[in-house]
């Protein structure tokens, strides 16, 4: 099952997701993401590394409710309330 975990055990440059505040990373989820759970493979198929550095920046200040999904092999994710 695929997850931002799996992610998080490689080192990556600084990059700007990092200077956001948590209310201007909120912003940006709900704006690239929207309100409803998003699988880790549908946030990597977009193929923009931006998008997915706000996610995974979102994930790891704990912004993100995580949830499993049985009939898929990715792990999904909101916002949490």
């Amino acid at each position: 099952m695929w997850s931002f975990s799996d992610y998080a055990k490689a080192q990556h440059e600084a990059h700007f997701a990092s200077d956001m505040t948590d209310e201007q990373l909120k912003a940006a989820w709900l704006l690239l993401f929207g309100s409803d759970p998003i699988s880790f493979i549908a946030i990597g198929a977009r193929n923009d590394d931006d998008d997915f550095r706000i996610a995974y920046e979102a994930f790891k200040r704990g912004l993100l409710h995580e949830e499993n999904n049985i009939n898929s092999y990715s792990r999904y994710y909101a916002l949490k309330k």
